[in-house]
Order: C-alpha cells, then sequence, then structure tokens
C-alpha cells in the first residue's frame, strides 16, 4: 500500500476500527491518520517528546509510549465506511 506522506520514516502503526490506521513517524514526533487507501486524513503533532509505539486497547482507547510514560486517549470511531 502506497503511504501518501511527506514527512520521514513511518515506524510503528495499528489498524483502527474504522478501517482506517494510526502511524507513527517517529523521527519528527508526528502522528497520522490514513485511510485503507493510505490517504492522509489528518497529521498531529505530537508535543510530548520521542515516541515509542501506538496500539488501539479494545475499541475506543489509543495507547502511546514513550521513553517513560504511556498515554491512553479515549477516541470516538466513525464507523461508516
Amino acid at each position: 500500500m502506497p503511504l501518501y506522506l511527506d514527512s520521514g520514516i513511518v515506524s510503528r502503526m495499528t489498524a483502527l476500527p474504522d478501517l482506517h490506521w494510526a502511524l507513527l513517524n517517529v523521527d519528527e514526533n508526528f502522528a497520522f491518520v490514513v485511510n485503507q487507501h493510505g490517504e492522509l486524513i489528518d497529521r498531529i503533532e505530537w508535543p510530548h517528546g520521542p515516541m515509542s509505539n501506538i496500539a488501539l486497547i479494545g475499541v475506543k482507547t489509543i495507547a502511546i509510549r514513550t521513553g517513560d510514560k504511556i498515554y491512553l486517549y479515549d477516541v470516538e470511531f466513525h464507523q461508516g465506511h
């Protein structure tokens, strides 16, 4: 799948329940959301230092791990395809 991103190397990713993907660019502290076709939906600048990993926990919680913390976010996903 080609990724239509213009910022660094994506090194971690997780599938989301709405057929999108959350991707981490750990070199530049960005998180991206792309659809199932690799098209960019959102680009989020991460303000808490270097990221190590991202994961979906259950159906609505995103976990982002840094060097010394795990950040948990509840997210509402759109189920329309």
